[in-house]
């Protein structure tokens, strides 16, 4: 019984996505769990901003200090180039079973 409720659970997602990307269609849905709190947070941002103004819409969210840097890996372990727009980011590391975009997130002390 857990594998069928596994699946519908994943079918939801799913659904979810598509219905997302239909409504929004120039949007990505991403999910990010930051590895420090354990929180996940959900976001719909634009396909044509790149990683670099994303990060910023994060820190601002999570309240770094400055002396902090902030890593973003996607599956958990592909560091990403900042430079990349966020639909080449999608495109490459979405889950295929949900077609949602996850991300993980790193805050580490870097000046000291």
């Amino acid at each position: 019984m857990d594998i069928l409720k596994r699946f519908y659970f994943i079918y939801i997602l799913y659904m979810k996505s598509q219905k997302l990307r239909l409504a929004h269609p120039d949007k990505i849905p991403i999910i990010v769990k930051n590895n420090k709190t354990k929180e996940t947070m959900k976001y719909l941002v634009q396909e044509r901003i790149s990683l670099c103004q994303f990060l910023l819409i994060l820190r601002k969210k999570i309240n770094l200090s400055e002396e902090e840097g902030l890593y973003i890996y996607a599956n958990d372990h592909v560091l990403i180039d900042m430079t990349f727009p966020m639909i080449e980011i999608y495109n490459r590391h979405k889950n295929e079973k949900d077609g949602l975009l996850y991300l993980t997130i790193t805050g580490e002390n870097v000046f000291g």
